[in-house]
């Protein structure tokens, strides 16, 4: 199989997993994985290559969305705030105008650079899993962790949830979000033809595939309790459209994310508690492109 960087790997297949969601196997080996993030990342200015893409107005709003949303849900107005794979900086920026004590991990500096680098101090740059575990051996304990697309791409999630619960304060909050794949609406798609049957399948950037009820088994397996699941906007509803089926006719996504963008806003214009119904009713009806889930651990 080759991918959609032409580089070629094993044939793959879906399969369940025993905590319920479902899986690629055969797993790549932790050393292809770290060889392919570090093509990604690191050979021929790859960090670069992923955020070469200029943002509009309207798009740079919409990314403090997820952030609003778990700043209106998380109980303290203050506290220490961690982003496991902060990406551009956005969330660190956002909590630290709310005055929060903030840190983020990940395995490269460049969006942060780009966006934001007066955060460069708060941030710290190595492999995810060991610097998760350096922190809770230095005892680190945080009121609200986010972990936004991340899960999906880790050889072991089991290992990544329960590190999380351990860094979470006794009220900790964690914000858990990954893509929804292999919905009903999937099923829909591909059942009538509009999709291809795999068309949500890309190894080995995604090892995982959750839907809601499988994230929500996953968690509490280990460790964490559900206190709330948020769908983000369902732009796979698009597809339902053969005039707007960007799965067809790539070209097409472009409108349909600004659509998504425009909608979105406007929602959240009317107040953060019309944005959170919303995307309540998309996690209760199994749809959402993303899907949010935030967590407690256990007692």
């Amino acid at each position: 199989m080759v991918d959609r960087d032409g580089k070629s790997w094993p044939a793959w297949q879906l399969v369940d997993t025993p905590d319920g969601f479902r899986a690629i196997s055969p797993r790549p080996s932790p050393e292809d994985l770290k060889r392919h993030y570090n093509d990604l990342y690191f050979v021929k200015g790859g960090a670069a290559n992923q955020y070469t893409y200029e943002y509009t107005a309207a798009e740079l709003r919409h990314k403090d969305l997820a952030f609003a949303e778990a700043a209106a849900l998380v109980q303290p107005d203050s506290g220490f705030y961690l982003d496991l794979g902060f990406g551009e900086g956005f969330g660190l920026a956002y909590f630290r105008d709310l005055g929060w004590e903030v840190t983020g991990v990940d395995f490269t500096t460049t969006g942060i650079d780009q966006y934001f680098p007066e955060l460069a101090d708060q941030v710290i740059v190595g492999d995810l899993f060991e610097e998760i575990d350096n922190l809770v051996d230095a005892g680190k304990r945080y009121d609200l962790v986010v972990v936004n697309n991340v899960l999906e791409h880790v050889l072991d999630p089991g290992v990544m949830a329960a590190s999380i619960r351990k860094l979470l304060t006794p009220n900790g909050i964690a914000r858990i979000a990954v893509p929804n794949d292999g919905s009903w609406l999937h099923e829909l798609l591909i059942g009538s033809g509009r999709a291809n049957p795999d068309f949500y399948v890309s190894p080995p950037g995604h090892l995982q595939y959750f839907t809601i009820a499988s994230l929500t088994r996953f968690l509490e397996r280990h460790g964490l309790a559900v206190v709330d699941m948020m769908g983000e906007f369902p732009i796979d509803i698009f597809p339902l459209n053969e005039d707007s089926n960007y799965l067809r006719h790539p070209p097409k996504g472009r409108n349909c994310h600004f659509a998504r963008v425009e909608f979105e806003l406007g929602l959240w214009d009317q107040g953060i508690d019309a944005l959170i119904a919303f995307r309540r009713g998309c996690a209760a009806g199994g749809v959402g492109r993303n899907l949010a889930a935030y967590v407690k651990a256990q007692t």
